[in-house]
C-alpha cells in the first residue's frame, strides 16, 4: 500500500489526538526505506534521455534498501523495538502500534511478484503472496474505503 494511505488509515484508526504526530510518524515510518530510491529513479529517468546511467549505483542502492526494508517490515524487529521501549519507559507507547498495522496491511497488499514482505526476518524468509493493492480493484477499493472513512469521521 502506498504510504498516504498508510498514514489516513493510521490517522482514521488510531488517531490519539495527544499524539498524532507519533501515529502518524509510525503508520508511514516502514517505508521510508523507499527514500532510497529516489537517486534509482532519477537515474533511470535520466538515462532515457542520454545520461549515463551506472549499473554499480543501481545494486549499492539495492544492498543498502533491502535489508532495511526486510528490518521495517518485520514483525520480530517489530516486537523487539516495542518491547525495549517498554522497558526504557516503564510503560508500552501506544503510537508503535501503527508500525505493526501498517505491517498487517502490507503483509496482504504485497504479491510475491511485487515487493514480498518477508514478516518474520530474520528468521525466515517466508511470505505471503496477497491481493497487491496496485490491482485497480484494490486501488479503487482502498480510497473508496478512505473516502468513506474520512466522511464518517468528519461528520
Amino acid at each position: 500500500m502506498d504510504g498516504l494511505a498508510h498514514v489516513v488509515f493510521g490517522l482514521l484508526f488510531f488517531g490519539d489526538r495527544s499524539l498524532l504526530l507519533w501515529w502518524l510518524f509510525f503508520s508511514a515510518a516502514p517505508d521510508l526505506p523507499d527514500v532510497l530510491l529516489i537517486p534509482r529513479f532519477v537515474r533511470n529517468l535520466l538515462s532515457r534521455y542520454g545520461f549515463r546511467n551506472p549499473a554499480r549505483e543501481g545494486r549499492r542502492i539495492t544492498r543498502v534498501w533491502k535489508p532495511l526494508v526486510r528490518a521495517t517490515h518485520s514483525v520480530p524487529v517489530f516486537l523487539t523495538v516495542f518491547f525495549l521501549v517498554w522497558f526504557i519507559n516503564g510503560t508500552p507507547f501506544l503510537p508503535l502500534f501503527a508500525w505493526l498495522a501498517h505491517l498487517g496491511i502490507d503483509i496482504f497488499t504485497h504479491s510475491r511478484k511485487y515487493h514480498p514482505v518477508e514478516f518474520l526476518w530474520p528468521f525466515s524468509s517466508v511470505s505471503f503472496d496477497g491481493w497487491a493493492w496496485s490491482r485497480p480493484a484494490m486501488l479503487v477499493g482502498t480510497y473508496v474505503a478512505l473516502l468513506v472513512l474520512l466522511l464518517y469521521e468528519l461528520l
